[in-house]
């Protein structure tokens, strides 16, 4: 069998076959189409969706922009104008498109996955704090009740969210040996339990963390550390630094720590800043929430802090 090679000395001057080009207008069709049933059910349905919940005005706005996108694709497409380049635009566009909408309705998607990880490894038990929703998660929930691993708290006492405060009710309701801690834009692989499971088999850790910041969030430690410490110093009210905190108090306690990398267990989303600031008893920048976290952890470690909440009753209902 022979073989010719042709080699192209200029490749924005090969001529694509016509089929390539009918590819794309079917990719940037499929496009067009998931932008508008993102956006028409929105827009449709209101607040009978959780779809968007986190912040609805700009997940309008995301999915506007990414249908304008696929329209702008389309005119490009007629121009039969370097079919590489706007491949490689299309691809682009859809990823950031799809990261932005997902974003903005993670919620049931976590549970849906961490279902799927716990599951996968008996025994686990879930615990979703539901804390002060103007949106109850009760119709995400609900399909999951009849499962003995689900554990759904309700607490309404607050009309603000405190993220120390609800990190610790979770944390008081869990009952097992060790307890993983995480937010709702991180989304657990199939594994991510039994993976943790071997690990903390094979190195005997009181603590497991990520070798990277981007999941410095993501804590498994023994539960009965974690109470010692006095849980989640509950003076940190608003994002950031609650959990290194946490996780400092735990090694200078003499917490055996090891890490692993979370990459192939975990997908981050990237949550923006105005999503993650929301719904706090006072609205504030990335910057003052920054230095508002800062203070009380460089505070805790010029005092030596070793015990968090001391003489409070942290992680109550009340």
């Amino acid at each position: 069998m022979a073989f010719t090679e042709r080699r192209i000395s200029d490749p924005r001057a090969y001529r694509y076959p016509e089929a390539y080009w009918r590819s794309l207008y079917l990719f940037t069709g499929y496009r067009l189409l998931v932008g508008l049933l993102l956006l028409g059910s929105v827009l449709v349905s209101g607040d009978m969706l959780q779809l968007g919940s986190h912040d609805r005005t700009l997940f309008v706005q995301a999915s506007v922009i990414y249908l304008v996108s696929g329209l702008v694709s389309v005119a490009a497409i007629r121009t039969r104008w370097q079919f590489a380049c706007q491949i490689a635009v299309q691809v682009a566009l859809d990823e950031a498109g799809r990261g932005a909408l997902l974003a903005y309705d993670n919620r049931d998607r976590l549970l849906v996955e961490l279902v799927a990880a716990a599951l996968a490894s008996p025994p686990v038990q879930i615990v979703v704090v539901d804390y002060g929703e103007q949106e109850p998660l009760t119709s995400i929930i609900e399909p999951y009740y009849k499962l003995p691993i689900i554990s759904h708290i309700h607490y309404r006492k607050r009309p603000h969210y405190h993220m120390a405060h609800a990190r610790n009710l979770s944390l008081r309701a869990s009952k097992g040996i060790y307890v993983t801690i995480a937010a709702a834009d991180i989304l657990p692989h199939e594994h991510f339990f039994a993976t943790i499971r071997t690990r903390l088999d094979e190195t005997q850790a009181d603590v497991l963390r990520s070798q990277t910041d981007g999941y410095i969030g993501v804590i498994t430690a023994k539960r009965e550390m974690l109470m010692d410490a006095g849980g989640f110093d509950e003076r940190f009210e608003f994002y950031g630094r609650e959990d290194k905190d946490l996780l400092l108090r735990l090694l200078r306690r003499g917490a055996k720590q090891d890490t692993y990398d979370l990459d192939a267990m975990m997908e981050l989303i990237r949550t923006p800043w105005s999503a993650k600031l929301q719904h706090y008893r006072v609205p504030l920048t990335r910057e003052e929430a920054h230095q508002y976290a800062t203070a009380i952890y460089d505070e805790n470690i010029r005092n030596n802090v070793l015990v968090a909440n001391e003489g409070l009753a942290w992680g109550s209902f009340d």
